[in-house]
């Protein structure tokens, strides 16, 4: 059998992957597994572990780790496949793959591939209430929602803040999330001006008032609301291109394109390139003038709507 566990839904995956090794060892034994890193092994010692017969167990299991990261391996995935003997089950793990990529091509060819997507929007805030509920605690979909602003979309760091919460206790509130998860600046911007698009600018100033509690300068807010302008820009005149398109020929990540598609279709480019100037006009004014820092980003904020 060879296996592919793939996917930037790291929690996800890496629970799928445990679940199938802890599986094997329960039948076969600890000393019938081999694992692999893509930087700690060549084409020789891998197959020799594929090819070997298992010793004192019926079937050997060997666990590689980014192999597409080894290009030289990669390239040679038909051969390393060649080796697997009858007597082996081979498992893959990747972190997220180019869609378009010859390696992801040939693995679907020759393993049944288990995908685990980086999730967003509703799928994200279920995801969280239902890690939650397996750290034996409860979050609402509003808290859940103030997580996610509050830290980002990683996968990975939601895992990690939700067991120190669950932890503190079996009702997570917005006071928890408040005081004891990391603070992630980039999404809060994000957050910010989504509710702006929305035409939520209460919500959306209080985002900011709560970014200047943090330590946040204004002209630091100001640079990542340019960035997300700069974002927006390049989403908007790609058009009907599809979200993995872009990122690979912008060098942005996917879901990053994906999460400002939403906001390209709520902005003309008119108004895009007016936001733009108003961002540049306000960064000169900051630097050169007496203006107040604060009145000038929530001016640019409340423009956004």
């Amino acid at each position: 059998m060879i296996l592919a566990f793939i996917g930037d839904n790291s929690p996800a995956r890496e629970e799928a992957v445990g679940e199938f090794v802890a599986g094997f060892i329960g039948i076969h034994g600890p000393t019938a597994v081999d694992k692999f890193g893509s930087d700690n092994f060549d084409l020789s010692q891998l197959g020799d572990a594929v090819s070997t017969s298992p010793f004192l167990s019926l079937r050997r299991l060997v666990v590689v780790r980014d192999l597409s990261a080894n290009k030289d391996l990669a390239d040679k995935l038909e051969k390393i496949i060649e080796l697997v003997a009858d007597t082996t089950d081979l498992v893959l793990v990747e972190n997220r793959l180019d869609s378009r990529s010859k390696y992801l091509a040939e693995l679907k060819k020759i393993a049944e591939v288990r995908e685990f997507a980086h999730l967003e929007g509703d799928d994200l805030i279920r995801w969280v209430i239902a890690e939650a509920d397996k750290n034996e605690a409860k979050i609402s979909h509003n808290t859940a929602l103030s997580l996610v602003d509050r830290v980002g979309t990683n996968h990975q760091l939601l895992a990690n803040e939700l067991k120190k919460l669950a932890l503190y206790s079996n009702e997570i509130t917005e006071d928890s999330v408040q005081e004891l998860t990391t603070y992630s600046p980039k999404s809060s911007v994000f957050a910010m001006l989504d509710a702006a698009f929305a035409g939520n600018v209460s919500r959306a100033l209080k985002l900011y008032q709560e970014q200047r509690a943090q330590g946040m300068e204004p002209q630091a807010i100001l640079g990542m609301i340019t960035w997300q302008l700069n974002i927006l820009c390049i989403v908007k005149t790609a058009g009907d291109l599809a979200a993995s398109d872009i990122a690979t020929q912008s060098k942005i990540s996917p879901f990053v394109i994906r999460k400002n598609q939403v906001n390209a279709k709520r902005v003309s480019e008119h108004k895009l390139v007016n936001l733009l100037d108003k961002a540049i006009n306000i960064d000169l004014q900051m630097k050169t003038s007496a203006v107040k820092p604060d009145d000038a980003v929530q001016s640019l904020i409340m423009a956004f709507v």
